[in-house]
């Protein structure tokens, strides 16, 4: 702004730097059978500085994992097509054969090809405690992601499609991919189609954190969590998710199931007696997402003598 003082015969300029910041508070609380109750905090600042930039602290616990997270991330990075996302963390996660401490950096670079689909850089340095030994890493690599909702929250269509090849470089070397593609569909009123099939590859040297499970609420439901490639993993993994969802009584719904997968350390050993589960679940349409109750049962002679439930809310893909 300028301003004059006439009888000085002076012109004054006065120049204001003002920042615009917008909190963001959000606290999630949830629960399901294979972790237990699970706390979700976040507290961040929108539009830093007035070019975007959006950062964070996050704090998760659930009763296999505890997380602490400085991110950083600008959806619209100067442009509409671009988008970056990175983090300084420290996290404690539990498995079947093995205990995880992590810390370290991620980075993720997006191109937008069209609205949902990105392609991208993968950089990481982490320092990883497990089993006795510290293992340090440098990873770099490439996605491509394609992710679609009709609806945020009670979505009735999802796509999501995901390819990553990473390179590790350290203290072991090694190379991993890993593609997943997950469809939900109508078929017709109020009777939805899903499906999910997914693999992935991981070189020799990779430590056990890095090497492949199934089993549990995210797979193989009929087998208990991470007991498919106990207990040192396999270096290839193939899984197969069948899902049939019709209506009982608004809200109530039905699911019809089956899941197939295996671990190995070869690709035909996943092909050879492949682990298969059915099932059922009974969820109720919110909108939040569905919540659930799953039993299953392995597909084997111990048909119908070994069942697991699980309580979960949401699409797992």
């Amino acid at each position: 702004d300028t301003f004059l003082d006439k009888n000085r015969k002076e012109v004054y300029r006065l120049i204001q730097l003002s920042e615009d910041k917008r909190g963001v508070f959000d606290l999630s609380l949830g629960y399901n059978t294979q972790e237990g109750i699970l706390l979700d905090t976040f507290l961040g600042w929108k539009n830093i500085l007035g070019i975007g930039l959006n950062s964070g602290v996050r704090y998760r616990r659930t009763g296999k994992r505890e997380l602490y997270d400085l991110e950083f991330y600008d959806n619209f990075l100067f442009t509409r097509k671009l988008w970056i996302k990175g983090a300084l963390f420290k996290n404690y996660e539990e498995h079947k054969s093995y205990d995880l401490t992590s810390s370290g950096l991620s980075l993720s670079l997006g191109y937008r090809i069209t609205d949902y689909t990105s392609l991208g850089l993968i950089l990481s340095r982490t320092s990883n405690s497990t089993l006795g030994q510290v293992i340090d890493l440098y990873k770099y690599g490439v996605f491509l992601l394609r992710e679609y909702k009709d609806n945020p929250f009670s979505p009735k269509r999802i796509h999501y499609n995901s390819l990553s090849i990473t390179r590790a470089v350290g203290d072991r070397n090694y190379t991993k991919l890993e593609l997943s593609t997950f469809y939900l569909i109508p078929v017709r009123e109020n009777l939805n189609l899903s499906f999910k099939v997914s693999g992935g590859y991981v070189g020799k040297d990779a430590p056990i954190f890095d090497r492949f499970f199934l089993g549990g609420l995210r797979d193989l439901r009929g087998y208990g969590f991470e007991s498919v490639g106990e207990p040192s993993g396999g270096r290839y993994y193939t899984f197969g998710r069948f899902e049939l969802e019709f209506p009982i009584r608004a809200p109530l719904v039905g699911v019809l199931f089956t899941d197939v997968g295996s671990v190995g350390d070869k690709l035909s050993e996943t092909f050879k007696n492949p682990k298969r589960d059915v099932g059922f679940a009974v969820g109720v349409k919110t909108p939040i997402g569905p919540i659930r109750l799953d039993v299953a049962t392995p597909v084997d002679k111990s048909l119908l003598r070994s069942v697991r439930l699980y309580l979960s809310v949401g699409y797992y893909y």
